[in-house]
């Protein structure tokens, strides 16, 4: 294996990139002993990456994340230290700095720390990150990812495994990459997720989709990972699967008991149909950013409509609003569509 594992991160939005490479940095600080830290902390005049406590001991993380190009010098560093100690004079509890590169440091930036006497932080690249998250088993080992790789790829006996793997970091976690080649040519990969086991093929399309608007080469090699256990939604068992799915939704949701409310006992001891009961609901739809002006902005719309328009709703009502009942109709109306139409207005 080589001495070296480059990390990609699949993201070619600046601001993007950034946000997911803080998001996965969270995994190293959780690999460390840390709690889940906190993104992009804003204090006075200064900004944290990761603010984290650790589960066992009275200590605290601040994590500065970069994944440019270029090498880390020791200006940032300095600007970083600076931010640092603002923090211990914060707090009474001891603040350990870590600053993570992928690409690494320049050698003035190292032997600046190698001379620091006050506020040392721990200085980690893309090999640290990779033997920590190992370490911490938030990540499988080279040596694991090629053996679930070579068990996709048993049956091509011309195939050779390259040594140099590649880590990604994808939306989805992160990702191991490793390759083979064919007459000292890179001709086929495997994606190994990081918990050991190979991504599906529709979960590989959007990484190869991924990695090709970053320039990547993955759209040019052939996959190996596994084709789906199930065919395509023309399998019989896909539809056996949607039709017992369909019924349990109709038992389940489809049907109203009068339990509780004032009944004789013969109605009160039968099921009747949602579509016989349900009335069309309303909403007073406020959005956020407008409590202020909550009563100028307040618009009395159906629920279909609604959403039509906001694909998230919190809905709030007194209890006995409806709130139940109306998720079972959404249920019953998207899994149906005949009984869809049984109610015209709404939903």
């Amino acid at each position: 294996m080589q001495t070296t594992t480059p990390i990609t991160i699949l993201e070619k939005d600046n601001n993007r990139r950034g946000d997911l490479f803080g998001r996965l940095m969270a995994d190293l600080f959780v690999a460390l002993g840390y709690e889940q830290p906190h993104m992009n902390v804003h204090k006075s005049g200064r900004e944290l990456d990761l603010d984290a406590n650790h589960r066992l001991e009275p200590k605290r993380a601040i994590g500065e994340c970069k994944a440019t190009a270029d090498l880390i010098g020791g200006d940032d560093l300095n600007k970083f230290v600076g931010a640092l100690d603002a923090e211990h004079s914060d707090d009474k509890i001891p603040v350990t700095g870590y600053f993570i590169s992928l690409t690494g440091f320049k050698e003035t930036a190292l032997e600046q720390e190698k001379q620091r006497r006050r506020t040392k932080i721990v200085l980690l690249d893309g090999v640290k990150v990779i033997e920590e998250l190992v370490r911490g088993r938030i990540l499988v080992s080279t040596h694991r990812a090629t053996e679930v790789a070579g068990r996709c790829c048993a049956s091509l006996n011309h195939l050779v495994l390259d040594p140099a793997c590649e880590l990604l970091a994808h939306e989805r976690g992160w990702i191991w990459v490793v390759y083979y080649t064919e007459g000292k040519v890179r001709t086929d990969f495997v994606l190994v997720h990081s918990d050991g086991t190979p991504l599906s093929r529709p979960l590989v399309e959007d990484v190869v989709h991924a990695d090709r608007t970053c320039g990547g080469s993955l759209h040019k090699l052939s996959c190996r990972n596994p084709p789906p256990l199930i065919g395509s939604d023309d399998d019989p068992r896909v539809k056996e699967a949607l039709a017992a799915y369909q019924q349990y939704l109709a038992n389940e949701c489809g049907y109203i008991q009068l339990d509780g409310l004032p009944a004789d006992s013969d109605v009160g001891s039968r099921r009747l149909r949602l579509e016989n009961l349900f009335v069309p609901l309303h909403l007073d739809l406020t959005t956020q950013g407008q409590q202020e002006k909550q009563e100028e902005k307040e618009t009395r719309q159906a629920v279909g409509e609604v959403l039509s328009k906001h694909p998230r709703l919190a809905l709030l009502a007194a209890p006995g609003g409806g709130k139940s009942t109306l998720l079972k109709r959404l249920a019953v109306a998207y899994a149906d569509p005949e009984r869809r139409g049984q109610i015209r207005a709404g939903i």
